[in-house]
C-alpha cells in the first residue's frame, strides 16, 4: 500500500491523504471532494481504479 500511496502522491502532488478509522485511506482533494481507497494492496487494478477516480472527481466542480 505505501507504494500505491507513493504514486499517488507523485501523481497528484496537492492532495491531502488521511488514514480513516477502518483501515482506508481518504484522500481529500484540493476543491474539496475526497475519494476512499481500500487498503487491500492485493488487487491488481486499484491504481488505475484510484486513478480515475480522482480525476473523476477533480472535473466536478466545488461544493
Amino acid at each position: 500500500m505505501r507504494k500505491i500511496l507513493r504514486e499517488l502522491r507523485r501523481e497528484f502532488p496537492d492532495v491531502e491523504m488521511r488514514t480513516t478509522g477502518s483501515n482506508r485511506y481518504r484522500i481529500i482533494l484540493p476543491n474539496g471532494r475526497s475519494v476512499i481507497v481500500s487498503n487491500k494492496p492485493g488487487c491488481q487494478s486499484l491504481m488505475r481504479n484510484v486513478r480515475a477516480d480522482v480525476r473523476r472527481q477533480m472535473k466536478e466542480e466545488p461544493r
